[in-house]
């Protein structure tokens, strides 16, 4: 009995692991990465130094990816 008990409380884990995994892809996935900055006023504020553009861009998708993972 307590070797069935392991083996359905594993199984839910697992379940719940691999539940949370794929919503967070898919999620992450449908929101295409050019609409994140469609609003935003320092693009065109940077558009004429592109380094500076893309440190801005890839400091901006981190910060929102550690959010998300935070639960923010």
């Amino acid at each position: 009995m307590k070797k069935y008990l392991f083996f359905r409380v594993l199984r839910s884990i697992v379940s719940i692991f691999l539940v949370t995994t794929l919503t967070f892809i898919l999620i992450y996935t449908m929101i295409p990465r050019r609409d994140v900055f469609k609003q935003d006023p320092m693009i065109n504020k940077l558009s004429s130094k592109p380094d500076s553009l893309t440190d801005y861009k890839n400091n901006a998708y981190e910060k929102n990816e550690l959010h998300g993972l935070q639960g923010h």
